[in-house]
C-alpha cells in the first residue's frame, strides 16, 4: 500500500498557512511542516493546529526553503511526497491522482500546471502565471537543461526513496533548488505531467518568484549565478545517456557527440547553450560550501560568511567582473600580478 506525505515549508505565512495544511490533511497519510524561524505569527498559528497526522517542527534560526523542505521528508515514513507551498492549496483529488500516476514505475515525478489565485483565494486567469503557460516538452530533461524551470514546485510529487537517493534539495541554493533537483529526478525516469490541476497556486506581492522577476535586484543577480551552477553543475555530472538528450534537443550530431570525450561533450553543450552561460569556479565552489554540513565554518576558513554570496553574486554578473576583482583586493585574496 502507498501512503502519502504532503510536507510544507513555511515563512511568514500566518494568514494564508491554515487553508495551505487544512487542504492536505483530509487526504493524505500525514503532513508535516516546517516553519523556517518565521517573525510572524506563523509558528503560532502551526501550534494551535490539533490534526491527528500532522507534525509541526520548528527551525531555530532561519535555515532556508531548501534545508526546511530536506528537513519535513527526512521525518516522513510516507512512501510518496507532495510539497506545497505554505500559502497554496491542493485540490480534493491531488493524492489520489499522483498515487495513480506514480504506480508506473518508469514515472519519476507527477506535475500539473496549477490554477491561479488571488490573495483572497478566488480564481485568476493563467496568463497571470507565464512561467507555467509552457505547452509539454517531448523532453522535459533537455527543455529544463536548455532553459527556464517549468514545472510548478507546489504542484510535484515523488517518491522518498528517489529524494533521498537523488540527494534531496541543494541547501546552497535558495531560489532555484527545484529547478537542481527536476533535473535529476529527470535522470531517474519520466516526468509525468497530468491532465488536470491538482494545486492552486497564490499569486501575491511576497512571493518569492516575484523578489527577482523584473528590473536589477540583488535576488535577481543572485538567481543568475545559481542558473549557472545549476546549468554547468548538472552538465558536469549527468550521465552519458542525459547528454547525449540535450545533444539532440539541440540539433547536434549525436554520432560525433557520442565519440567525444565527457569532459568534449559538456564544452559543446555550453557552447551550444541558449543562454549566456559562463563558468565562474569561483563563486560555483561558494555555492558547494555553502551546501556542506558546516557551511559558516566552511566560508569562515575563507574569510567569508553566508552573506557574502549575495555580496559577491551581485559583483559578480556578467558586466561587472572588474567590480568583481576590485573588491576581492580589498580582502587581500585577489591574484596580484
Amino acid at each position: 500500500m502507498t501512503t502519502t506525505a504532503g510536507v510544507i515549508a513555511a515563512f511568514n505565512q500566518q494568514e494564508y498557512i491554515l487553508e495551505a495544511v487544512t487542504s492536505l490533511v483530509g487526504h493524505v497519510d500525514e503532513v508535516v511542516v516546517v516553519d523556517d524561524a518565521s517573525t510572524d505569527a506563523t509558528g503560532d498559528v502551526l501550534d494551535e493546529m490539533s490534526f491527528d497526522n500532522l507534525l509541526v517542527l520548528h527551525n531555530e534560526s532561519s535555515q532556508g526553503v531548501s534545508r526546511s523542505f530536506n528537513r519535513a521528508i527526512t521525518q516522513t515514513s510516507s512512501h510518496l511526497i507532495l510539497i506545497q507551498g505554505g500559502d497554496d492549496r491542493s485540490l480534493r483529488d491531488r493524492s489520489d491522482l499522483q498515487k495513480a500516476a506514480i504506480t508506473d514505475p518508469a514515472v519519476a515525478m507527477v506535475y500539473s500546471d496549477p490554477r491561479i489565485i488571488n490573495t483572497a483565494g478566488r480564481s485568476m486567469p493563467h496568463w497571470l502565471a507565464p512561467e507555467f503557460n509552457h505547452p509539454e516538452p517531448a523532453d522535459p530533461l533537455a527543455a529544463l537543461a536548455l532553459g527556464n524551470n517549468f514545472i510548478c514546485a507546489p504542484s510535484v510529487a515523488f517518491r522518498r526513496t528517489d529524494f533521498l537517493e537523488a540527494g534531496g534539495f541543494h541547501a546552497g541554493l535558495d531560489l532555484l533548488q527545484d529547478h537542481d533537483l527536476w533535473l535529476r529526478l529527470a535522470e531517474r525516469g519520466d516526468l509525468r505531467k497530468l491532465d488536470v490541476p491538482v494545486v492552486e497556486y497564490r499569486k501575491h506581492g511576497r512571493n518569492v518568484s516575484r523578489e527577482y522577476v523584473g528590473l536589477d535586484s540583488p535576488r535577481q543577480r543572485r538567481m543568475r549565478v545559481e542558473q549557472e551552477f545549476v546549468f554547468n553543475h548538472f552538465l558536469r555530472t549527468a550521465k552519458a545517456p542525459s547528454r547525449l538528450r540535450i545533444a539532440r534537443a539541440i540539433g547536434l550530431d549525436t554520432v560525433a557527440f557520442a565519440a567525444m570525450s565527457p569532459e568534449d561533450q559538456v564544452t559543446v553543450i555550453q557552447l551550444s547553450h541558449p543562454d549566456r552561460i559562463v563558468v565562474r569556479s569561483g563563486l560555483s565552489h561558494l555555492v558547494e560550501l555553502a551546501g556542506g554540513v558546516d557551511p559558516e565554518a566552511a566560508l569562515a576558513r575563507l574569510g567569508l560568511t553566508l552573506r557574502d554570496l549575495d555580496r559577491f553574486s551581485s559583483l559578480a554578473d556578467h558586466d561587472n567582473l572588474g567590480e568583481l576583482r576590485r573588491a576581492l583586493s580589498r580582502t587581500g585574496k585577489a591574484d596580484r600580478r
